[in-house]
């Protein structure tokens, strides 16, 4: 019974490492949290325009 207990809180206990990692540490300001945004929104439109350069290359090699 001890170690179904122990494991249940164990398993219980393990989601919130997770969020306590995602979560800004005590030392973090509003400008890291911003450049950190600024830096995900650039990689994103890096993605967005590698997979559209992509597309479109495959539909100029179609129309020849």
């Amino acid at each position: 019974m001890k170690a179904a207990v122990r494991s249940l809180t164990h398993a219980i206990q393990r989601p919130a490492a997770r969020f306590a990692l995602a979560a800004n540490p005590a030392g973090s300001s509003d400008t890291d949290r911003l450049l950190f945004i600024g830096g995900l929104a650039l990689l994103v439109l890096v993605l967005g325009d590698a997979a559209f350069l992509a597309v479109s290359a495959r539909v100029i090699r179609e129309q020849r």
